[in-house]
């Protein structure tokens, strides 16, 4: 106990020597101002301000009175490469964990007002400060685990019961042209696209609200879990309706903490719940103080690895010095990850499973996002695009084999996170004589056309499909006179 002891106060005066220094880094200055400030509330949740851990992450916005997030992972994955069941563009989606809303306002004064509302991301310490009336807010997404951590502290002279709402992404209402099919049963809600089946549960343990989604098509399965807590005042756990589940504290001046863990896994055998739950167990055992300033040594060292100071006249220097800093935040923020964020929209996505692209990555534009880090010392934010593109190595040598006849890999610029099926044998066969033009284009056969209906349009092997209409009972859309399209050719 004692060498402990002696062990906790070394560390402890060891990081207390470390912050003033971190603290007065020319750095600091330098990489500040590339902060987010707002000062006034936004108009769009597009708009918010974005936490992360590398894993984890939302953008953060305001209604007048409540704080909004969408949780996103880079490691929901809820289709894969064998896939039949989405063969409409932009139809598949990828990332998203849940909604949570922290209500502040029942029948008082809005706490957000637009013009009373001012806003501080601080990406060099990677914490977001929100100052409103009489309320402010914390908020940091902890780089040890999956948490993002929320400190309110309600100063109203009169304060109001504060909500924590926890929602499912999708609802029994949902349908798409016949296509997609909704079942409700006590607080699950299953959404049926063709094949494809998306479950989502929600329930309350031990005074946690848990958020649960299980993906199944054919063999694939994968998983994902929000678990949040409410600490530092009493709470009820109600149940508003079959997709969401709140906690609901007494009215009371003072601090809280709102904590929301996740967890993601592909494959079965995980209990994702457990994980999530065990997250928000660990960071409530730490004060918000205490996850600030072990994130805040984190953020530190990131940035004495390297910052640019420019300067010009007509200040364009500065600008594009700042919007460096800003991208090493975002990726900093989404990239520590088993898999890369998706191109479009990172981690900051705020529509639920609506995600325009799918849910395919799109490697001449994810590859923009990471060129620039060999240059800029954060070679290990690489990590996940070699780690997803090395996965998918067995299946990149089938479909080398299948597609072209080739001994070797193909990774086609539109791939999911796991690569591409395994073909019918005769439809690879047809395949290589009409892709390698052996075969004339006309003479396609009914067999292959047939199969190729249900091929996911943004994937290079069945982008030919032009754009069209799409009914319950398929597709509309013709087949372009060649293969390959504008959106990613077969090479």
């Amino acid at each position: 106990m004692r060498s402990s002891a002696v062990l906790s106060l070394s560390i402890a005066l060891l990081l207390a020597s470390f912050r003033p220094a971190a603290q007065q880094s020319p750095a600091r200055a330098i990489v500040s101002r590339a902060n987010l400030v707002y000062s006034s509330t936004v108009a769009r949740s597009e708009e918010g301000l974005p936490i992360g851990n590398g894993r984890m992450g939302t953008l953060v916005w305001t209604t007048p009175g409540a704080l909004k997030f969408q949780i996103n992972r880079v490691d929901v994955q809820p289709i894969n490469k064998d896939t039949r069941s989405f063969f409409e563009r932009h139809s598949d989606y990828t990332g998203g964990a849940g909604f949570v809303d922290v209500e502040l306002t029942g029948a008082g004064d809005d706490v957000f007002a637009a013009d009373a509302t001012a806003q501080r991301l601080s990406i060099y310490e990677g914490i977001l400060d929100i100052k409103a009336r009489s309320v402010n807010a914390r908020v940091l997404a902890w780089h040890e685990r999956d948490v993002i951590a929320i400190e309110i502290d309600d100063r109203r002279t009169t304060p109001e019961p504060i909500q924590v709402n926890l929602r499912m992404l999708r609802s029994g209402s949902q349908h798409l042209g016949g296509a997609m099919e909704a079942m409700i049963a006590g607080r699950e809600v299953t959404v049926r696209t063709r094949e494809h089946t998306a479950r989502s549960r929600i329930s309350a343990r031990d005074g946690r609200l848990l958020l649960t989604q299980d993906f199944e098509e054919g063999g694939h399965r994968a998983q994902s879990a929000v678990a949040v807590a409410l600490l530092g005042r009493r709470t009820v756990t109600r149940f508003a309706n079959e997709t969401e589940v709140r906690l609901v504290s007494p009215a009371a001046a003072g601090r809280i903490v709102v904590l929301i863990g996740s967890a993601a896994a592909v494959g079965t055998g995980h209990d994702v719940a457990a994980d999530a739950l065990r997250n928000v167990d660990a960071a409530a055992a730490k004060s918000f103080d205490d996850l600030a300033g072990e994130n805040a040594e984190w953020w530190y060292g990131f940035w004495e690895r390297g910052t640019i100071d420019l300067h010009s006249a007509d200040g364009v220097a500065e600008y594009v010095a700042d919007n460096y800093h800003y991208y090493l935040y975002l990726m900093g923020a989404t990239s520590r990850g088993a898999f890369p964020p998706k191109f479009n929209g990172m981690l900051w996505n705020t529509a639920g499973d609506l995600r325009t692209w799918g849910s395919q990555h799109w490697f001449a534009n994810l590859s923009c996002y990471y060129e620039a880090l060999f240059a800029a010392n954060r070679i290990e934010l690489i990590d996940p695009v070699f780690s997803m593109y090395s996965g998918m190595f067995d299946a990149a040598a089938n479909a080398a084999r299948q597609q072209w006849g080739s001994e070797g890999i193909y990774i086609p610029e539109t791939v999911w996170f796991d690569g591409l099926a395994t073909l019918p044998g005769e439809i690879a066969a047809e395949m290589r004589d009409l892709y390698l033009l052996r075969k004339p284009w006309s003479q396609r056969s009914a067999e292959f056309l047939e199969y190729a209906r249900t091929g996911h349009p943004h994937s290079s092997r069945w982008n030919w499909w032009a754009d069209g209409r799409w009914l319950t009972g398929g597709a509309t859309n013709t087949p372009r006179t060649r293969p390959g399209s504008a959106h990613a050719r077969i090479p």
